[in-house]
């Protein structure tokens, strides 16, 4: 079973700044709670790939990820994680009309389709919509309190 989680802020940076955060594995893990990055290497294009392993519940989950798409014109980062979790997470950063910058992130993931999948599927997506905000929220909180280079 697919599932879709989504969540957006609006954080007090420019466009770029703030793209550069998400394209920086080794600072964006600090905002999200339940993963730790290992082996990170930059890709021709500028993106990352990376091993991750994230703890749900007590169980910890390890993988590959890479990115998947890459357009630094456009900000927008999409990774693809494979392993313990087969996910795509899409990063878009854009410009508000308010002189704001808004990070809009959302994370498709396969639910097993079994019985033990229906018997699961109600605490993941809890679990990863929290996770989800807290990611967003922690982004915005480190981004926003950065010194000014």
């Amino acid at each position: 079973m697919e599932h879709s989680i989504s969540e957006s802020t609006e954080i007090n940076t420019s466009e770029q700044e703030l793209f550069d955060f998400i394209n920086t594995p080794s600072e964006c893990v600090e905002a999200s709670p339940s993963q730790t990055f290992s082996d990170i290497q930059k890709k021709d294009d500028g993106s990352h790939e990376f091993d991750y392993e994230y703890s749900m519940a007590g169980v910890s989950l390890t993988g590959h990820c890479t990115s998947k798409e890459f357009d630094p014109d456009a900000h927008v980062l999409v990774y693809d994680y494979t392993g313990g979790i087969d996910a795509e997470m899409r990063l878009d950063v854009k410009q508000n009309d308010e002189g704001g910058t808004v990070l809009k992130c959302q994370t498709t993931y396969e639910v097993p389709d079994s019985v033990f999948g229906s018997v699961v599927k109600p605490v993941i997506e809890k679990y990863n919509s929290r996770e989800m905000r807290k990611f967003v929220g922690g982004v915005k909180e480190i981004v926003e309190e950065k010194p000014e280079p």
